[in-house]
């Protein structure tokens, strides 16, 4: 029989302890790597305080998804980019199945909780607080998305009360020369885009420009709507359920970027036209119901990293203009409806009804001017801060 004494005991504890170690740093190595792959690594997030830095430091549940990322998953717009984040879910609201954008599970129809920006600039519309009717956007610009998930407010305000989306578009660096592409689906979808990048003199210069169209998806389809309801109540037959959701949309998305010393100005015009009511403004069936809208973006930014010693200096204006028009018939020719005292619509407290021959028609248009200003001065001159 063989015996260990202590000093060979202690050797033998140091060799396995030394043995874990090693183990354990090649699995937490590995670990890193898997979370790097699946929240952006060491990509740098402005969102969480205003400020860039590496996504590890932010004070905030935050991603980064980058274009190469984008072109990996085969997303075609935002709300599939957004769709790939953990916490985050994408479903049709009930106004032209605009996008809902639920984070944590806060949402609402309109859906005012989730701040989106675009270069760092708010895009919410007052109307219903939210970004617009179907208001997604297409990717073939798009450098990045940055997320934090959670409350915002403390920077942002009370627009972010469920968390902030801040989409950053390409610059002359991001494109190499002329990039274009086409894409063909089902419904007559077709979509094509082009981006051109490259440098006059001093000045960085970026164009995209983005177009699609489609005729819908006819096979969503509504089984009842609210005319079925007043139907079943005044006996008539004039709901046009079951039937397809109007889907169709047209759109164009153009976007320029120039870049000048310490000065960038990005101008954006998002448009879109022909797009279909969903299940309705009243959740009544209407195919010949329409909307259009045209909204422009305009921000000039200052940045200076070095303007005084150890001060970080940026100041930005911008301008949005929102125009929405819309031809719809509410409800069916020959439909009964119950009326308030006002003469308006009520099917809580009626005192009588009244027949609709040609149908209830609206026509809402939406105009809105948004004008900002803003101004951030960072000091990192304390040492160990």
């Amino acid at each position: 029989m063989k015996t260990i004494n202590a000093l060979s005991l202690v050797s033998l504890c140091t060799v396995a302890l030394a043995t874990f170690a090693l183990t354990a740093h090649a699995a937490l190595d590995e670990e890193e790597e898997d979370l790097e792959s699946a929240f952006g690594g060491e990509e740098l997030i402005s969102l969480a305080t205003g400020r860039s830095q590496p996504i590890s430091r932010a004070p905030a549940v935050a991603t980064v998804i980058t274009a190469e990322q984008i072109k990996e998953m085969g997303a075609t717009n935002l709300d599939q980019v957004l769709e790939a984040v953990a916490g985050v879910h994408v479903s049709l609201s009930s106004v032209r199945f605009s996008p809902i954008i639920s984070i944590r599970g806060i949402h609402t129809d309109k859906n005012p909780q989730v701040l989106m920006l675009v270069n760092g600039v708010p895009i919410t519309q007052v109307f219903f607080g939210d970004r617009g009717p179907r208001s997604t956007l297409p990717v073939a610009s798009i450098q990045r998305v940055e997320v934090i998930r959670g409350p915002g407010s403390a920077i942002y305000g009370a627009d972010a009360f469920a968390g902030v989306i801040n989409v950053i578009t390409k610059t002359a660096r991001d494109i190499d020369g002329v990039e274009s592409g086409i894409r063909y689906g089902s419904f007559d979808t077709k979509e094509g885009w082009i981006n051109a990048g490259g440098q006059w003199g001093e000045l960085d210069t970026a164009l995209s420009v983005e177009y699609g169209k489609t005729d819908g998806d006819s096979g969503r389809r509504i089984a009842s709507d609210t005319q079925t309801i007043f139907d079943n109540a005044f006996g008539t037959g004039v709901s046009l359920a079951p039937g397809s959701a109007e889907t169709q949309i047209r759109r164009w998305d153009i976007r320029l970027n120039l870049a000048y010393g310490n000065w960038r100005l990005h101008a954006w015009n998002w448009r879109q036209s022909n797009a279909g009511n969903g299940p309705g403004l009243a959740q009544a069936l209407d195919p010949s119901g329409k909307g259009d809208a045209n909204n422009y973006l305009v921000d000039l930014t200052f940045h200076d990293p070095e303007m005084f010693q150890a001060w970080d200096v940026s100041a930005r204006g911008s301008y949005m203009r929102i125009d929405t028009d819309s031809k719809n018939r509410l409800f069916p020719g020959g439909s009964v409806l119950p009326i308030g005292a006002d003469g308006n619509l009520n099917a809580t407290r009626p005192i009588g009804v009244a027949l609709f021959t040609d149908g209830m028609r609206g026509n809402p248009g939406i105009e809105e001017d948004h004008y900002r200003f803003d101004s951030f001065a960072f000091f990192s001159g304390l040492n160990d801060h």
